[in-house]
C-alpha cells in the first residue's frame, strides 16, 4: 500500500511506518499510561488514580540531614577529615540520619566498653574495622539524643 511506500532509508527495503512517522501522525500516550476513558481520546487523570501517592521524600529535608551527617563525622575527629570516608556508607544504609544512627547503640550494659556500647551489625553495615574510628564513633552515637 501506498502508506508503506514512503522510506527515508531506500536501502533499507519497503518497511512499515514505525509509530507514524512517516506521516506526521503524533502517537501519544494514553495519557501517561493512565488508560483511556471510554469514548474519548484521552485519559482523564483524576479517574486514572489508583489511590493516594505516597509522599516524595523531600529533597530539603534530605539535604539538612546530610549537612548534619557530615558536621558530625566531622566533629568526632576535630575536623581532621578521617571521619568522612564513612559518609556515604551512613548515607546509604542508614539514610544519613543521626537518628537512626542513634539507635544503634545499645543500652542494656553501661558499664561495657564504648564500642560494645553499639551494635556489632553497625560497624559491619558501614565496613568500620579500625579500632580508633569505632572508638570514634561509639563516642559519638552514645552521646547523641537517644532514638
Amino acid at each position: 500500500t501506498e502508506a508503506f511506500m514512503h522510506n527515508p532509508n531506500p536501502g533499507a527495503g519497503s518497511q512499515p511506518p514505525f509509530n507514524g512517522w512517516d506521516k506526521g501522525v503524533k502517537i501519544q500516550p494514553a495519557a501517561f499510561g493512565l488508560g483511556a476513558v471510554k469514548g474519548k481520546g484521552r485519559a482523564k487523570p483524576s479517574a486514572a488514580r489508583p489511590g493516594p501517592v505516597p509522599p516524595a521524600k523531600r529533597p530539603r529535608e534530605e539535604e539538612e540531614r546530610h549537612v548534619r551527617l557530615k558536621q558530625w563525622l566531622t566533629q568526632l575527629d576535630d575536623g581532621k577529615g578521617d571521619m568522612m570516608a564513612y559518609y556515604e556508607a551512613l548515607k546509604e544504609e542508614f539514610d544519613g540520619d543521626l537518628t537512626q544512627i542513634a539507635a544503634a547503640r545499645i543500652e542494656n550494659n553501661p558499664r561495657a566498653s564504648p564500642v560494645e556500647q553499639v551494635e556489632p551489625d553497625f560497624w559491619e553495615a558501614i565496613k568500620c574495622t579500625k579500632g580508633v574510628h569505632r572508638l570514634k564513633f561509639a563516642r559519638g552515637i552514645i552521646a547523641l539524643p537517644a532514638a
